[in-house]
């Protein structure tokens, strides 16, 4: 399991303290990141969420959002367990 590095974490919160600084608020979108990284870092933590690398060529999310050339779609639908039916 891989944790921030004190350099990232201290990154992100200069980051987040320049946002307050310049704007005068911390905008809604940064605040719904910051939340969510601590919800899973939480979770993970806690052994909830197991992070595993997924390759580029297995990310099977493309098949809903990405245009694919025919043989990558089926690539993809056969590994999701997905038959044509005709």
């Amino acid at each position: 399991m891989m944790k921030a590095s004190k350099q990232h974490t201290n990154s992100k919160t200069q980051i987040i303290s320049k946002l307050i600084f310049k704007l005068g608020f911390l905008p809604t979108r940064a605040k719904h990141i910051e939340i969510n990284h601590h919800f899973v870092r939480d979770h993970v933590q806690k052994g909830i969420i197991d992070l595993q690398f997924i390759s580029t060529n297995e990310q099977l999310s493309d098949i809903f959002t990405e245009p694919l050339v025919e043989e990558r779609f089926h690539y993809l639908r056969e590994l999701l367990g997905m038959i044509l039916i005709e």
